[in-house]
């Protein structure tokens, strides 16, 4: 469930963020810095925490294959065509 008034979460790692898109989290925005570096914007949600830690820790971290290559496309194209 989606709570309106929590902040986003924000990452710059690429691969979290195709895995958290892979899971269903909703991708808000982009923002790049001057130097060009990504930062990936976030909807909060009840399974982002999770998802997360899961992929952090590394155990039980399981994706389809195609979703996380199709994840890594938009992202590259959120990244690149703006």
């Amino acid at each position: 469930m989606n709570n309106p008034t929590s902040s986003p979460f924000l990452t710059t790692n690429f691969y979290l963020s195709a895995y958290l898109i892979a899971h269903g989290m909703r991708l808000s925005g982009c923002d790049r810095d001057n130097g060009g570096r990504a930062t990936f914007v976030f909807q909060q949600s009840s399974d982002l925490p999770k998802r997360v830690s899961e992929f952090t820790i590394g155990e039980d971290a399981s994706v389809n294959a195609n979703g996380f290559v199709n994840a890594i496309k938009r992202l590259k194209s959120v990244i690149y065509d703006g």
